[in-house]
């Protein structure tokens, strides 16, 4: 070009793996943070195994990255309910074993205290007749407690990508300086 020169700008900041690992852990504990604060407001807490045992998926995209939080499907019905319709019991069916009873059951012994087998019986059959008319959990009648959006909404990463950011940008001057400082600038 006449009458011009070019200008060369190398700008490629380098990102250690290690640095982004420290970025997604905090983001990862932040998340779990607000899940757990969420979770237990809305009276979710039993075993805590929920929480516990939530799973990230890291995907990378060109521009940003997505972060899936993967937890056992009941966290799901928890956050969007299940409609009366879809709860998996039938009165008098027959049927002589049933998971879904059995699972109240279970939740019958840990919530409620109740050890005897024929009254936790009793107590899972009351509630999925109670499910079966309302949906589940109860008290939002099938719609779900939204534990989970809430955590979401509440949420403030700003901090942390700010930070990243502020390394990022830093480690780019570092890097230009260092490149013109190298004679590396292609002004000739």
């Amino acid at each position: 070009m006449k009458g011009e020169e070019q200008i060369y700008t190398f700008f490629t900041p380098q990102m250690s793996t290690d640095e982004v690992a420290i970025f997604m852990d905090r983001i990862e504990d932040e998340v779990k943070k607000a899940l757990l604060k969420h979770f237990t407001d809305e009276g979710h807490t039993l075993t805590g195994k929920l929480i516990a045992d939530i799973e990230t998926e890291v995907t990378s995209y060109s521009g940003g990255f997505a972060i899936d939080f993967m937890a056992a499907k009941y966290g799901a019905y928890l956050n969007f309910g299940v409609k009366a319709a879809r709860i998996p019991y039938t009165r008098g069916s027959g049927a002589g074993r049933s998971a879904y009873i059995t699972g109240l059951m279970k939740y019958v012994s840990l919530r409620m205290g109740i050890n005897d087998e024929k009254q936790q019986k009793s107590v899972a059959f009351a509630i999925a007749e109670a499910q079966k008319k309302r949906g589940m959990p109860l008290r939002t009648a099938g719609l779900g407690t939204q534990w989970a959006d809430k955590a979401s909404e509440g949420l403030t990463l700003e901090p942390i990508f700010a930070e990243l950011a502020e390394t990022y940008v830093a480690k780019g001057l570092t890097t230009m300086a260092k490149e013109f400082n190298d004679g590396n600038n292609n002004i000739k």
